[in-house]
This record gives C-alpha cells, structure tokens and sequence, in this order.
C-alpha cells in the first residue's frame, strides 16, 4: 500500500467528517478497476489500494459526511463488519475475509 493513497482525499467542505477502513486480505479480494462504489453501502467507496499480484490485497473503504458519522458512532468491531460487507457487496466478492484492519480519520473530528 502506498501512503500516497491513503493520504488522498477528494476536496470537502470544511468540518465534513471522512472517515476510512483499511483492510488487508491474505488473497485478492477484485481485479478490476482500482476505485469502486455503491451508494447503497456504507461504507459507500473503496479503494484497491495494492495490485493483486502477490501473497495479498489491501482495500480502502471510505465515507464523507452523515455517512461518516454513522460509522464513527459504531464500535470498532461493529465499523470493520460493516467496512467488510462493503467489500463483499461492491466487489461481488463474498467469501473475502480480512486480517487486519484499522480506522483511519482524513479530517479533524
């Protein structure tokens, strides 16, 4: 993972929370375009954030704004499931199951 995709974050308002969860799986979770969305999930956006070449795929999953403050108000654990049924709905991926994941904040909150 690059930190060059972690630290990109599209252009917000001022005081919009953005909130991520960066996932990483053993396996390739998608091959296909590097940045997906379906904004009947919450956590609507994610990022492949590494090729799935190699032992394994880290995913970014992000949410600005009301989206955001929903995620945040969960327990951690409750925020990781819901990051991963993101994952599993977007990329048609049902089996995926992550390793590691972590809460990243892109704005002051």
């Amino acid at each position: 993972m690059t930190d060059d995709l972690l630290d990109f974050v599209p252009p917000l308002a001022d005081g919009v929370p953005v909130v991520g969860v960066v996932m990483t799986f053993a396996t390739a979770v998608y091959h296909g375009p590097r940045q997906l969305w379906d904004f009947t999930c919450n956590p609507p956006l994610i990022w492949i954030g590494s090729s799935a070449e190699g032992a394994g795929q880290t995913v970014v999953t992000w949410a600005a704004g009301d989206d955001a403050d929903e995620l945040l108000a969960m327990p951690e654990q409750m925020r990781f499931d819901r990051a991963l049924a993101s994952v599993r709905t977007i990329t048609g991926n049902s089996g995926a199951m992550y390793t590691a994941a972590e809460t990243r904040m892109w704005t002051d909150r």
